[in-house]
């Protein structure tokens, strides 16, 4: 398990590469006899750790707290309660609050046009306009 976290970690800072990725780890200190590694296990292998590279590359580019982000804007709905969208145009807002709930994200958005709160989860995100760290 720990070859392909070092693996997947490493193919996510190469850009996907497997192949580069397996020449730079030192395989030796995982497993015994690595050079003789079947054509079938090294699939596996190879499958699994572009998979978790994946993973880390999508929670990369998750969105964090203090980004500007564009979503759509939502008002109450009166009738049955919730939300409903308020026309087809995006508004900018900025993350406020971020919390993992039932292994999803929960996002909390202050619009900049009205300073009114929003929330609801990743796919209200449509896009991000610019992350925290470049703001600062």
């Amino acid at each position: 398990m720990a070859l392909i976290e070092i693996l997947a970690f490493e193919c996510a800072d190469n850009g996907g590469k497997f192949d580069t990725a397996l020449r730079s780890v030192r395989l030796s200190d995982y497993a015994y006899y690595a050079s003789k590694m079947p054509v079938k296990q090294k699939g596996l292998l190879k499958k699994e750790v572009i998979k978790r590279s994946a993973d880390i590359c999508y929670m990369c580019d998750a969105a964090a707290v203090g980004d500007i982000v564009r979503v759509p804007k939502l008002k109450e709905n009166l009738l049955l309660g919730g939300y409903i969208r308020d026309g087809r145009k995006l508004v900018e807002g900025v993350i406020i609050n971020k919390e993992l709930v039932a292994s999803s994200w929960r996002y909390t958005v202050r619009r900049l046009e009205d300073g009114q709160l929003q929330k609801g989860n990743g796919h209200m995100i449509k896009e991000i306009v610019a992350r925290r760290d470049a703001i600062q």
